[in-house]
């Protein structure tokens, strides 16, 4: 039953993302529409590579190392974007925030399924992934608030 709610809030995750990306093109923001598309670039690999993963991983021995290093690829060319200006500073903080959660997590659960047992990571795994990703989704909404508070006459808007 949980696997069956993970993909399907994962498949929800991946239409909000597409119609985010069409959002920030009819807003004409580019640095929202360069980071929604980096995270559903990001977000479409790892749906994509899911199944030859784990057919390969048959022993659930490198699968979590795998999506780690996916995350840390994220960062990185997170990280070159913003280097350089093009993403705003509270997506690309919002992004390592979730993003290092999910690589601790993802080595824990590596940890807890082959060296020591931690029984409390198999329930919270299925819960906090999606939630992390879900976040991601609503972190790609946070330009398009700033664009309807400008448009409505609100002159400054607090971020986090």
């Amino acid at each position: 039953m949980m696997n069956w709610i993970n993909l399907i809030t994962f498949d929800l995750y991946v239409f909000s993302l597409g119609l985010s990306v069409v959002l920030a093109l009819l807003t004409k923001d580019a640095r929202a529409f360069l980071f929604v598309t980096l995270v559903l670039f990001f977000m479409l690999v790892s749906w994509l590579t899911y199944g030859g993963v784990k057919a390969i991983d048959s022993g659930v021995m490198y699968r979590y190392l795998y999506y780690c290093v996916l995350e840390l690829a994220f960062l990185y060319v997170a990280f070159l974007l913003w280097d350089r200006g093009w993403l705003y500073n509270e997506q690309f903080f919002f992004a390592l925030c979730m993003s290092t959660l999910l690589v601790v997590f993802w080595t824990l659960r590596f940890f807890s399924r082959h060296f020591i047992e931690l029984a409390i990571l198999d329930d919270a795994y299925r819960l906090v992934i999606p939630a992390i990703n879900g976040m991601f989704v609503v972190c790609c909404y946070i330009p398009l608030f700033k664009f309807a508070l400008k448009r409505k006459g609100v002159d400054k808007w607090r971020s986090f």
